[in-house]
């Protein structure tokens, strides 16, 4: 099942409460899982075998909790806001800023990359959310192939589709048929997290779960990955949040 994405409404003695729903399946889920990522949007992972009935009934009877945790949630900053705080784009493990100017003389943006920035010339000035996030989505489909195949260049095993998307919960997956899903956001990440993850995704191609085995795999290649993998839930917090719009705005 492809993510599905709902606007779902409750009505409050105060007035009604919506929020966007992220619906997605997973394998490895053992429960139905229900996360406020952000405010007034949520993510609701159903187990392979639980119907999407039983989820949509367990996403209305959390109304409540949802409308509470989503108050606790702080609002996601806007990509402009993340790269002015001097926030880094990782192509490799060198760092690099990220700065932009208009020129209404250009026809299309332009992209430059310099050893300590990443420079983009936009032409028009209208909306620099959408400009930005589209530019870090080209970078990315761009990049991160690059770096995949030399991460299973590495472990020695190759996938047989990679695919660079703009995924608004997932860092990546890795399908039954061997396929690697890598979020463009992944240049976000501080090189060695990106790089986590891209092994993550790799070790799913030997095994498609989150077993001991899997675990004992992955710690081979990254050593204390679990350990690794909190840091990734810290840090990548902020980042995974990033460039998202609500579907029914779009």
């Amino acid at each position: 099942m492809k993510e599905i994405f709902e606007r779902i409404s409750w009505e409050f003695e105060d007035g009604r409460f919506e929020v966007e729903c992220c619906i997605r399946r997973s394998a490895i889920a053992r429960r139905i899982h229900l996360k406020v990522s952000e405010p007034q949007r949520v993510i609701l992972t159903l187990p392979k075998r639980a119907s999407l009935k039983n989820g949509r009934n367990f996403l209305m009877k959390n109304g409540g909790w949802i409308r509470e945790k989503s108050m606790q949630v702080p609002e996601p900053k806007t990509l402009a806001e993340y790269f002015m705080e001097s926030k880094n784009v990782w192509i490799d493990s060198d760092p690099r800023e990220v700065t932009w100017e208009f020129d209404a003389g250009k026809k299309r943006s332009v992209r430059e990359i310099e050893r300590d920035q990443i420079k983009f010339t936009f032409f028009d000035s209208s909306d620099l959310e959408f400009l930005l996030l589209k530019e870090c989505i080209h970078l990315g489909k761009e990049i991160l192939p690059q770096r995949l195949i030399a991460c299973q260049n590495k472990v020695g095993v190759q996938s047989k589709k990679i695919r660079i998307g703009n995924q608004r919960s997932r860092w990546g997956s890795c399908s039954g048929r061997g396929t690697i899903s890598l979020n463009w956001r992944i240049l976000l990440l501080p090189f060695e997290l990106g790089e986590y993850v891209i092994y993550h995704e790799i070790v799913h191609l030997e095994q498609m779960n989150h077993s001991q085995e899997f675990w004992n795999r992955l710690e081979q290649i990254v050593p204390n990955a679990k350990k690794v993998d909190k840091e990734l839930m810290r840090a990548g917090k902020e980042i995974i949040s990033l460039g998202h719009t609500p579907r029914w705005l779009e």
